[in-house]
């Protein structure tokens, strides 16, 4: 992918009648010693910028029928195997799904589209086929990469390894991106109630990382009311670390009392999976206060925009609203 990155030293720019917005690096930099107990204990060493194209195929069904011959033993083998198959072929579930008729008919309720029809055949005695008719939906699949043509073969070669099966058309994928689509236009063509709807659909978007240092920061807490012991002061900062380090979607680990030194293990343990020193618990202030001192790299990234400046923003509001919310609030 195309990347770019933010002066570490920028000069200082040139004053003009027009305003200029401050770029995510001086932001950061700015914000940093707000939540610093010691200055320059967390510095922005740089901010670097993402670039992918993403390209996306649709394929519209119409009353297709996929004519599953294989037999089983029963009609609800039967019924989940067909099922799965139009499922994957939709990337509605995966290959190793159980309730998968409920999950394909549930996708395409919500979706707007009718729902498939069962029909059951005995080509003989305890052996059963399904086979599904009036299928109408639309599947569209994406490719991504750093550039244009690599994400439209992406997307293209994804179409095929989907539809091949649901087709009972060999998988085998071709090398070349023309061949790719030729492939699969071809295929298309050559089934009834399947074609390409609209033309390729493509987007470029961008992500935006910032790489912090953290050196002998400090974090701490007092013993909240209700908390009776050191122990559970340590838990509850653990905790909020771990949801600075690793993110606000880091589940919460038990909390009765003989487990409250799962957080701190886990804290400990982010740092040993990634070669560093252990951070240091002391006391703090309070009657159970605590304070964690740490050193460590951590690297965070927004989500993908469709603008640069957008990724930018995002990542500003990452590290202000997310990460360090978590040690703010106390």
């Amino acid at each position: 992918m195309d990347t770019s990155s933010e002066d570490s030293a920028p000069p200082p720019a040139k004053k003009t009648a027009k305003t200029l917005a401050v770029g995510p690096m001086e932001e950061i930099r700015q914000f940093l010693p707000l939540v610093s107990v010691k200055p320059r204990t967390v510095v922005c060493e740089s901010v670097n910028f993402e670039k992918k194209w993403e390209c996306r195929v649709s394929v519209s069904l119409e009353r297709f029928t996929f004519q599953d011959h294989r037999p089983f033993t029963s009609k609800k083998d039967a019924s989940h195997n067909a099922y799965l198959t139009l499922g994957c072929a939709g990337q509605i579930c995966q290959p190793d799904e159980r309730k998968v008729k409920e999950k394909v008919n549930q996708h395409f309720s919500q979706s707007s589209f009718p729902l498939p029809k069962d029909v059951y055949k005995q080509p003989e005695p305890l052996k059963f086929c399904c086979s599904l008719t009036n299928i109408t939906c639309v599947f569209t699949y994406t490719g991504a990469d750093s550039s244009e043509a690599s994400a439209r073969q992406a997307a293209f070669r994804t179409a095929l390894s989907c539809l091949c099966p649901l087709m009972r058309c060999p998988t085998a994928l071709p090398t070349t991106a023309k061949e790719t689509e030729l492939k699969l236009k071809t295929l298309l063509d050559t089934a009834a109630g399947l074609k390409m709807k609209g033309p390729v659909l493509k987007s470029v978007l961008y992500r935006s990382s910032a790489k912090l240092k953290f050196t002998g920061f400090c974090v701490e807490a007092k013993g909240e009311q209700g908390e009776r012991s050191k122990k559970e002061t340590q838990s509850r900062l653990s905790q909020r670390l771990l949801r600075l380090l690793q993110g606000p979607e880091t589940p919460d680990t038990a909390s009765t009392s003989t487990d409250q030194s799962s957080k701190r293990n886990a804290l400990q343990e982010w740092f040993q999976q990634g070669g560093l020193g252990m951070p240091v618990f002391e006391d703090a202030n309070g009657k159970f206060g605590t304070r964690i001192t740490f050193s460590a790299p951590l690297c965070l990234y927004s989500d993908w925009q469709d603008s640069q400046e957008k990724a930018g923003k995002k990542l500003v509001e990452e590290i202000k609203r997310k990460r360090f919310a978590f040690i703010l609030d106390q």
